[in-house]
């Protein structure tokens, strides 16, 4: 009996260790993707209902769906970012900046990561074919492998902002399609321009987390927009596309200027401020970035905000 009770403790244990290593994998990316990509597809879904003359939500089918596609989301990260940190570059990097995330850490070799990696991959291809969202699955598969395996990204300007964008586009499509029950080819237009419009608004102004990086970009001798351009230029043109998409993307949802154009014009007023302050101190490099994380999140609620407004 004491065998049996020490036996289930020891595997208690070793299945919280590993769970704790596979929310370590990703949990920087919570707040860049995971969360914006459950509104950005959440928004859309609430939106479309609503286009359909849907006066009640089918809370059935969002209840039903929305773990589906949280797996999705998480599992597909989970290679992706897997994929880049077990690159000896960014394992080098990450000790210096992020020492706890589990390679630099110690909780696991890099054979042990290409084992996650490999298993992650597999189940995120096998839930893709399952729930018919290949093809968004397939563009993220081969961006990630461009960006971290080919390290493409390192060495252009503009190679990582298109990489960024098309992977939040291909995470977003995927993630409506996924809650909405509809395969991935099957969207309407207006979501297809959303899905397109969110990765040219993600393309024109991630350039803001490269500001809080530099020292580690210059050391890595990674091309980043500020180190090509200059941290002004960077910042400027930050911010003049936040305040753009802000008044853009909403009218894609409400013809005249309303509600839904009025809380990301708050935060991109926020985070516009932040980008002036860290011009005069760099530790507000990684405040602008973090306001960035909540303006693009407001910012993919505007298909809900505009049909509330309309």
């Amino acid at each position: 009996m004491q065998h049996a009770r020490s036996l289930a403790l020891t595997t208690s244990r070793i299945l919280q260790f590993h769970a704790y290593t596979l929310w370590l994998f990703t949990q920087s990316d919570m707040k860049t993707l995971m969360v914006p990509q459950t509104i950005f597809a959440t928004a859309s879904y609430l939106a479309g209902c609503s286009d359909r003359g849907n006066r009640t939500v089918p809370s059935g089918t969002l209840v039903s769906r929305a773990p589906l596609m949280l797996f999705w989301i998480w599992i597909n990260l989970l290679h992706v970012v897997v994929s880049n940190q077990r690159q000896p570059e960014a394992i080098v990097e990450d000790l210096g900046n992020k020492p706890w995330r589990p390679l630099p850490a110690g909780r696991l070799s890099r054979r042990g990561a290409a084992y996650i990696f490999f298993a992650a991959l597999t189940l995120g291809f096998a839930a893709s074919y399952a729930l018919h969202v290949i093809t968004p699955f397939l563009i993220m598969v081969v961006l990630s492998t461009l960006y971290s395996e080919a390290d493409i990204a390192s060495r252009y300007v503009w190679a990582r902002g298109v990489f960024n964008a098309g992977g939040v586009a291909s995470f977003g499509w995927g993630a409506l399609s996924v809650l909405s029950g509809r395969e991935a080819l099957g969207l309407t237009a207006r979501d297809y321009a959303w899905v397109a419009l969110s990765g040219a608004a993600v393309l024109t102004t991630i350039q803001v987390a490269d500001l809080p990086d530099i020292d580690g970009d210059r050391d890595r001798d990674r091309i980043t927009a500020p180190l090509v351009y200059g941290q002004n230029v960077t910042r400027a043109s930050v911010g003049i596309a936040v305040g753009l998409w802000s008044i853009v993307s909403p009218r894609l949802w409400v013809s005249e200027w309303v509600l839904a154009s009025v809380a990301p014009l708050i935060a991109a007023a926020l985070l516009m401020l932040a980008l002036i302050l860290a011009n005069l101190w760099q530790s507000m490099d990684m405040m602008a970035y973090c306001l960035w994380c909540t303006w693009i999140s407001i910012l993919y609620l505007s298909p809900v905000l505009g049909s509330v407004a309309a």
